[in-house]
């Protein structure tokens, strides 16, 4: 599974990489293998977890400007795309560690 997504943002290309920092946060987002299961139909959790995938980052991976979903120019495709990469990179997660 690649762990680098990009996406056209804005008429730009982007890279998202999934760290274990953004994965952990992630996972803490989404609670368990359930709330991992919820994020395609879930709005809400929709919300925070593009918030973090999508906000501008530092080299430590601290958010330094937090994205408004509102404002930005994005293909809804390709959010769902990238929601269902990051939940994909989550279930992975949660699923090696029950083994």
């Amino acid at each position: 599974m690649a762990n680098i997504f990009t996406i056209k943002i804005d008429g730009k290309e982007r890279d998202i990489k999934m760290s274990f920092g953004l994965l952990n946060t992630i996972c803490k987002l989404v609670g368990d293998l359930d709330g991992a299961t919820q994020l395609m139909i879930d709005q809400t959790l929709q919300q925070a977890v593009l918030v973090e995938l999508l906000s501008d980052r530092d080299a430590k991976g601290k958010i330094t400007g937090e994205v408004s979903l509102d404002e930005i120019d994005v293909d809804p495709s390709d959010v769902l795309d990238l929601l269902a990469w990051a939940g994909n990179q989550t279930l992975d997660f949660f699923l090696k560690g029950l083994e």
